[in-house]
């Protein structure tokens, strides 16, 4: 004789409970958490020595290297007439940090209204020595860079490449 539909999903409903109940009730974890002694960890760093960090700081150098940076950027960036679209990120990607290469990844270079730019590019430091905004003039208007770098001895990428007045 088979149970009734109603007793069979009590009997479920009751083996479930006892189930949760006996996993909640578990005071101590099935595996300990593992502690790291992260002198004596072993290197995953490709089998190459990790070399330290080298400290930031704004001079004449970083200027001139985050200048030199909003400047490749934006000659990639307007250089969009007579070159596929292929052609256009391939100049244009090595120049963005991680999250711009995958916020411009979607941008049509024939809508951008620039195509050359005009004159001086002016950089200025940011809130620290690893961040600095560029403003490049264009035939189109000036345009604002935020550009980044991890350390000191690490490239300017650019994150954000917007028209100065806001407008898209």
């Amino acid at each position: 004789m088979r149970p009734q539909p109603r007793l069979r999903t009590a009997l479920l409903a009751g083996i479930l409970a006892m189930t949760l109940t006996a996993c909640a009730s578990e005071s101590e974890p099935a595996h300990p958490p593992h502690e790291t002694d992260l002198e004596s960890a072993p290197d995953f760093h490709g089998g190459k020595p990790r070399t330290p960090e080298t400290e930031a700081i704004w001079d004449d150098a970083a200027k001139r290297a985050a200048v030199d940076a909003a400047t490749a950027t934006m000659n990639a960036y307007v250089s969009n007439r007579g070159k596929t679209r292929d052609a256009w990120w391939a100049a244009l990607s090595p120049h963005l940090d991680a999250i711009a290469t995958r916020d411009y990844a979607w941008v049509e270079p024939s809508a951008i209204p620039a195509t050359a730019l005009t004159g001086t590019v002016v950089v200025t430091a940011g809130e620290a020595p690893t961040l600095a905004y560029a403003t490049v003039p264009t035939n189109a208007g000036e345009y604002t860079l935020t550009l980044s770098r991890k350390d000191g001895s690490s490239p300017w990428e650019a994150g954000r490449i917007e028209p100065a007045n806001g407008s898209r």
